[in-house]
């Protein structure tokens, strides 16, 4: 009985001994982790800096959000100081609020005449509508579409967005053979007339000051790059790299001329109207094309024509208040 007792005291002082040497190994593990947590802190708190500085407030957000407390491990020590929620109010900017809070690549966005409203055009999710008072979406518009662009009429209640219809194989992208545009009474919800279909993707919707000519810009070298696989460097169709105009009331295209440039990039202003509704300007994303033109709205004739290497990688184009630059 004695040596039993013995025996049970000794394998009783192991069990605690194994115990305490767990706690401290455990403790030397917390310790050397937090040190790493300390030292990437601190580290990106000096990133954080720098991407603030360079005006990139998209990464700084994200290197402070990496120091927010895990819900996962609530007795995580939360590392924040005074510098984290420093950095935190600098990289806010000045905005009021924020909308339309989406993983979605948004490529266009329109307000209306009155300012109330904001239609966003998605890569794949649509057009979505906000009330910009309540700061809350209204209505959703072609949320089974893509490749979205939106123009508010800046007469009438009317929005006009262009989008189509997803591919089933492929890239998994909009169909550009069935690309359209649909004009919105935005007043009675509802849709105006029959859709207009366009020949190839919108790359560009803008309305003209007088809201009766809607102008689409379209380009049909990402009709191949969409449906057909081929490379960047093939010549597409003629007819799908266009400018056409739509009478808004009578749903019919007025003209249309061909643009000598082919667009490869679908977000961005491609095209923009002078404010006189006289020219309008067109920029490409495409490596084989250094120039943006100027188009005199009446005749489709080239206005002005400015070249330059960096153009090649230009996306968005805007005219001054007074249409001279």
């Amino acid at each position: 009985a004695n040596r039993a007792a013995k025996q049970l005291g000794i394998e009783k002082d192991k069990a605690l001994n194994a115990e305490e040497s767990a706690i401290q190994e455990r403790g030397r593990a917390e310790t050397q982790e937090l040190k790493a947590r300390q030292a990437a802190y601190s580290s990106d708190m000096n990133l954080i800096a720098q991407a603030i500085s360079d005006n990139n407030m998209g990464r700084a957000r994200r290197l402070l959000n990496r120091h927010r407390p895990d819900t996962n491990a609530p007795k995580s020590k939360d590392l924040r100081d005074w510098e984290w929620r420093y950095l935190w109010k600098r990289c806010q900017g000045d905005a009021v609020s924020t909308l339309c809070n989406i993983s979605d690549w948004i490529i266009s966005m329109s307000l209306s005449r009155d300012g109330n409203l904001l239609a966003v055009g998605g890569l794949d999710s649509g057009c979505s509508v906000w009330d910009l008072r309540s700061r809350q979406q209204i209505f959703e518009l072609g949320i089974d579409r893509g490749g979205t662009r939106v123009a508010f009429s800046p007469r009438e209640s009317i929005l006009a967005f262009a989008s189509g219809p997803f591919l089933t194989s492929g890239f998994g992208f909009v169909d550009p053979k069935r690309m359209s545009i649909q004009l919105w009474d935005c007043i009675n919800r509802k849709k105006i007339g029959d859709a207009m279909p366009i020949n190839g993707v919108c790359t560009g919707l803008e309305f003209t000051k007088d809201g009766k000519s809607l102008i689409c810009a379209t380009s049909g070298i990402l009709n191949h790059l969409l449906t057909d696989s081929v490379t960047p460097s093939t010549t597409p169709p003629k007819a799908a790299n266009q400018i056409t105009i739509w009478d808004v009331a009578r749903q019919k295209q007025l003209e249309s001329f061909p643009v000598r440039q082919v667009t490869l990039w679908i977000d961005g202003r491609h095209l923009a109207l002078s404010p006189d509704s006289r020219l309008l300007a067109y920029c490409p994303y495409y490596k084989k094309s250094s120039s943006i033109r100027i188009y005199d709205l009446a005749t489709g004739e080239d206005h002005l024509v400015m070249t330059s290497k960096e153009f090649a990688k230009a996306t968005s184009v805007a005219f001054s208040p007074n249409s001279q630059i």
